[in-house]
């Protein structure tokens, strides 16, 4: 008696052969169909087998995966993955797209290069170069220089671009397709916030998106659908999420699965997992080249703010402000803020709002930063009429 198995379609049991195609339900796979009406005639016996069936393949893919970080949660000089959360650990440069870790960035500053760490390309504070050199690389489809885009217009606060939610949301959209895992996020955050964020409020719309991200290695996204499950109850699926995002260096995912340990909800053996997870991702993360030392980090910032490097002048303002030191970073703020630096007046002004600086100062700036923006124009124009046949 033989022993191959023959496929044979689960409505009408005819067999596979050179006459007859059988087709897989795509939603389960268990069964196979000779045709369309086959399947619709077997629909009400296989529809509750199927949907168990399919539901048991989607957590097999949404479990199963995204157990990395992503390749852009990686510095790309010394390779080695960014501590969580990353812009405390990292610097973003535009010209590039690329994210730096403050190791490498320091070590770039220490051998004298105030430019990109990366690309070499030198930092300009002129907010029209700034955004051309981001249009330049949207418009050749840089999913990451779409999502940059799309994020300036949710808030309109850099660059002079006005806010602008829907144009977001497309712009947002466009990236995701395109691959980015951050628009997945966003987009994620944007259905789950819903009004003021250019779309409806929808929290299946959210759980897809960030269903997406986390399966691409997002530790938020994943970090998030942990907490959705453990709002709706279901608390083994929570522990499962917060499980694999602890053991890529999510501090909160670490703190969730010990407040389920301690309310009797996950065992004494995922919490050890998750420990033991968490400390060797936090390893791994340590710096091979550059140990980090805030204070040699600020020495060299501090060089290169005094010979008019102004991205250093703003980081020395941040640090100061992190200490709560906050007259000393406004004093930062307000220099790197005259000298064009749109973050300085932006961080101004949300101290002004919060009042933890004045009126006077936060006018200081404005003036300052809109004189060095005039003064960055005239000499753009400048350079215009200096060209042949630049005089209009």
């Amino acid at each position: 008696m033989s022993d191959l198995r023959v496929d044979v379609c689960a409505n009408c049991g005819i067999e596979s052969g050179d006459a007859v195609k059988l087709k897989d339900c795509t939603a389960c796979r268990l069964v196979k169909y000779c045709g369309v009406d086959c399947q619709r005639a077997h629909r009400k016996r296989h529809k509750k087998a199927c949907k168990q069936r399919a539901a048991e393949l989607k957590d097999e893919r949404l479990y199963g995966q995204g157990h990395e970080r992503p390749e852009g949660d990686f510095c790309p000089i010394c390779t080695l993955p960014i501590p969580i959360p990353m812009p405390k650990h990292s610097g973003f440069y535009i010209c590039c797209m690329k994210k730096i870790c403050f190791g490498c960035d320091v070590a770039a500053k220490k051998r004298g290069m105030h430019g990109c760490p990366f690309c070499r390309t030198s930092l300009s504070c002129n907010d029209a170069d700034k955004l051309a050199m981001v249009r330049t690389r949207a418009e050749k489809k840089d999913p990451d220089a779409i999502f940059f885009l799309g994020q300036k217009y949710f808030f309109g606060e850099h660059f002079g671009l006005r806010k602008d939610t829907r144009k977001a949301v497309e712009l947002l959209t466009e990236a995701a397709e395109l691959g980015s895992i951050q628009a997945f996020f966003s987009l994620g955050n944007a259905y789950l916030r819903g009004r003021g964020y250019g779309v409806q409020q929808d929290h299946a719309k959210a759980t897809e998106f960030f269903a997406k991200a986390a399966m691409e290695g997002h530790v938020e996204s994943r970090f998030n659908l942990g907490c959705f499950e453990e709002q709706k109850g279901n608390h083994d699926r929570a522990v499962r999420h917060f499980l694999i995002s602890a053991k890529m260096g999510d501090n909160d995912s670490v703190e969730s699965i010990k407040r389920a340990f301690m309310a009797g909800i996950a065992t004494k053996e995922q919490y050890a997992e998750a420990l033991r997870g968490h400390q060797d991702a936090v390893e791994q993360m340590k710096r091979d080249g550059v140990e980090k030392d805030h204070a040699k980090a600020t020495e060299f910032y501090m060089k290169a703010a005094m010979q008019g490097h102004v991205p250093s002048r703003y980081n020395l303002g941040c640090y100061e402000a992190k200490k709560g030191n906050f007259h000393r970073a406004v004093r930062h703020l307000l220099i790197s803020a005259k000298m064009g630096e749109e973050r300085s007046l932006a961080a101004i002004k949300k101290m002004f709002m919060t009042g933890l600086t004045n009126k006077e100062q936060y006018a200081e700036t404005l003036k300052g930063y809109q004189c060095a923006a005039e003064e960055m124009k005239s000499h753009d124009r400048d350079e215009v009429k200096a060209l042949p046949g630049g005089e209009l």
